[in-house]
């Protein structure tokens, strides 16, 4: 599937629909944010209530994790299963793409941003 910004909201049913089916979930995003993953709560719920797996990899460009709200990290931690890793880049540019992959019983299922 290929997605425009003019198809926002085809976009977030897709991935409420890939998120309940999933039992596992990888996202590679260079940030993430507790308003985002708050918009999929219920989702979520369902996700990691049927014993989902999720890992996320997001970097930042500072030690001090400026680019992010790392209380937003803590916040979606705090859900069994989840393993997040943080990459701090030095003297280069942050990754830009987002990727998300789910893990189905129908099948994998990527989505990708650049």
């Amino acid at each position: 599937m290929i997605f425009t910004d003019l198809e926002h909201k085809e976009l977030i049913k897709t991935f409420k629909d890939l998120i309940t089916k999933s039992h596992e979930m990888k996202i590679i995003s260079p940030f993430i944010t507790k308003q985002a993953f708050n918009l999929f709560y219920e989702e979520f719920e369902s996700f990691f209530a049927n014993n989902g797996k999720l890992q996320i990899l997001t970097t930042t460009c500072n030690k001090a994790a400026s680019s992010f709200n790392i209380d937003d990290l803590y916040q979606i931690n705090k859900f069994n299963n989840t393993h997040i890793k943080v990459q701090v880049i030095n003297n280069q540019s942050p990754i830009h793409m987002k990727v998300y992959v789910f893990n189905t019983k129908e099948g994998i299922y990527a989505i990708f941003r650049f």
